[in-house]
């Protein structure tokens, strides 16, 4: 993930590593992605976190194991956007590239 924070020049974005599936597990968001050959995955998801409290969760249809399908339509970065902007954050928004939210791939692998 270092690499791909570096190459999109993202400033101002913890990234979070987690090779082992800890944090992933604790998330409730560990799946199987045996049937791709993958293993043990994190499902797709992006989070709003203020202050180490997680203020709302973007999460992908259809959450289970072996799932046939890698939906992509809930944790986008424009949902993500969209919410902060219609939440009066005081993050604004509206100065962030979308390169800069973060979006569900807690994994170096994603």
């Amino acid at each position: 993930m270092k690499a791909w924070f570096e190459n999109l020049k993202v400033k101002n974005v913890k990234y979070l590593s987690d090779g082992s599936g800890d944090f992933t597990s604790l998330m409730g968001m560990l799946v199987a992605k045996d049937n791709l050959g993958f293993g043990k995955r994190s499902w797709r998801y992006a989070a709003v976190i203020n202050d180490g409290d997680v203020e709302k969760m973007f999460v992908e249809k259809g959450l289970k194991d072996n799932c046939e399908t890698d939906p992509y339509e809930e944790s986008t970065p424009e949902m993500v956007l969209e919410y902060l902007k219609n939440n009066d954050w005081s993050i604004r928004a509206k100065d962030y590239d979308k390169k800069k939210v973060l979006s569900s791939c807690w994994e170096s692998s994603c």
